[in-house]
């Protein structure tokens, strides 16, 4: 039995650099003495996590839950199976002690299953429970924050050792109590992990997004994923506290701020994961480097000896950039093309950058020439993304045409409301290495508040420039009623309905396969989730 060393927390560690020139895509073309890299960690398979878990539900039972949403089939109704699918994979992890406490939420606050582990032998009596709850009034998320509040301060006070998962489930905004967004993120509960998963288009994504990890779900048929996820992100931590710190001048992207910095701190990374991560590197320099620490929670597969996990963070590894290689037949560098995490990293870009424009969107001519212009990069960006998939035979790669989806949704969502749920989202998958991504198929079922009069729901704002459908290039200021034409997106129609039909058939494409996932370990997950 060997003696365990931090480093052997990590299963793979490595930096490279791209040294392929190409005209088509430069992430830096403002610092020519710049190169594009990449860093990589990949985990081991750790053990699941035996620390006592308490997974704590909030179900919202308003009447919108009842509504239909695909093939006869109601919001509460997919809710109600992925719950199923979930207790019976969390029944079967015998080795852990995993704790449930599901309270459900309308006008009123009921606790419908108290604190209880669950076992083989009661799992069927929690999820009949369940399986009876129906719909009905309105939504007072003040009493359901205060009251799960109590609940999980209490139980972290008897059970200060156990680890609590607050998971809020709902489909609509706030109506009854205090609906104020920023008093309601105060009093989220606090001392546990927070995810909140929003049904359909409905829900308040900025109060969402703002109370924890956020999960916005439009396809029902795919919520597994998102169970599936939480599952693994409690029983299989690897680390926590990580901090990336690079040496020298050379920057790593923070995908949450979009900035490019000297150190990034990373809250975790699972067991059996790969993750990477951009990076800046002067060419002035020998060789890229970064020292990487961190807090050791998950224990290996293997057996070591030695103490394994940390109380505090310590360095776990010095990664330096590979060396040029050198082709044995003429003694040229042999080539690290490293386009296809290019491509990734200004898609990441665009994404921000969608969701930074709309996000502050009103309705005014600097504001529409914003729009505008980003249309027009945000579609040259994608022929020369189909240009590349089209010379290196990637049209039926998934990394790539998840990178089209993501063009898509960007394009589709730029100024309108649907941005701070689809996009969000999607930029938040690549931040986060998530497995789970919003599909695109219901993307143009909902409505474009830049070409509505009507008060729109989560992002609401007024606009001094209301423009008419029936008028596509008209708008007038309603404080001066100084009428004039403007062409928001500047583009040739037809052309534009070209570029719509390429960009739906890489969605369904995608639709049909897996995402990228680099951990079996949590596909065994998902899977245990998702297909019963």
């Amino acid at each position: 039995m060997s003696q365990f060393t931090p480093e052997q927390i990590f299963d793979d560690y490595h930096i490279m650099v791209n040294n392929v020139a190409d005209p088509d895509i430069n992430i830096f073309p403002e610092e020519p003495n710049i190169n594009f890299g990449v860093l990589t960690l990949k985990t081991v398979k750790t053990k699941i996590d035996k620390t006592p878990i308490l997974f704590k539900f909030d179900i919202d039972i308003s009447s919108s839950m009842s509504e239909i949403v695909r093939k006869g089939i109601s919001k509460i109704q997919y809710l109600k199976s992925t719950f199923k699918n979930m207790i019976l994979f969390l029944a079967e992890q015998v080795d852990s002690q995993i704790y449930i406490h599901v309270s459900i939420f309308n006008s009123k606050y009921t606790v419908l299953i108290d604190t209880v582990c669950i076992t083989p032998e009661n799992h069927l009596a929690l999820i009949e429970k369940v399986e009876n709850i129906y719909p009905c009034t309105s939504t007072n998320i003040e009493k359901t924050f205060t009251e799960s509040s109590k609940i999980i301060t209490d139980y972290s006070n008897q059970f200060p050792e156990h680890k609590v998962a607050y998971i809020l489930l709902t489909d609509g905004n706030a109506t009854e109590g205090n609906v104020n967004n920023d008093y309601l993120v105060s009093i989220v509960p606090k001392g546990c992990e927070v995810f909140c998963i929003g049904y359909g288009q409905d829900h308040c994504a900025k109060l969402l997004q703002a109370c924890g990890e956020y999960y916005f779900v439009n396809d029902f048929e795919i919520t597994g994923k998102v169970y599936g996820e939480i599952v693994f992100a409690m029983l299989y931590v690897a680390l926590t506290d990580i901090i990336i710190r690079m040496v020298d001048s050379a920057k790593i992207y923070n995908a949450f701020t979009n900035e490019w910095v000297s150190s990034l701190s990373v809250p975790k990374i699972y067991g059996d994961k790969e993750v990477k991560f951009s990076l800046k590197c002067p060419k002035d320099i020998d060789e890229c480097s970064a020292t990487i620490y961190g807090k050791i929670i998950g224990e290996p597969l293997i057996t070591y000896s030695g103490q394994i996990c940390t109380s505090e963070p310590v360095e776990l590894c010095v990664i330096y950039q590979f060396p040029d290689l050198l082709e044995v037949a003429d003694n040229s560098i042999v080539t690290v093309d490293l386009r296809k995490y290019m491509y990734k990293q200004a898609t990441q870009q665009f994404l921000y950058e969608c969701i930074e424009i709309s996000s502050s969107y009103r309705n005014t001519l600097d504001n529409n020439n914003k729009i505008r212009k980003y249309t027009e990069n945000i579609r040259a960006f994608y022929r020369k993304v189909k240009k590349y998939m089209a010379e290196n035979n990637l049209q039926e790669d998934v990394f790539m045409k998840i990178l089209c989806d993501d063009i898509y949704t960007s394009y589709k969502t730029i100024g309108r409301e649907t941005s701070a749920t689809f996009t969000v989202m999607r930029q938040r998958a690549h931040a986060r290495d998530m497995v789970y991504r919003t599909g695109t198929d219901t993307l143009c079922d909902y409505q474009d508040f830049r070409h509505s009069r009507t008060p729109c729901v989560g992002i609401g704002r007024q606009a001094s420039i209301t423009l008419d459908y029936e008028e596509e290039t008209q708008y007038y200021d309603e404080e001066d009623n100084d009428e004039q034409t403007v062409d928001l997106y500047n583009k040739d129609k037809d052309d534009d309905d070209e570029c719509d039909d390429d960009l739906r058939r890489y969605v369904s494409n995608t639709q049909e396969n897996d995402e990228v996932i680099t951990s079996p370990t949590l596909t065994q997950v998902i899977r245990g989730v998702s297909r019963r």
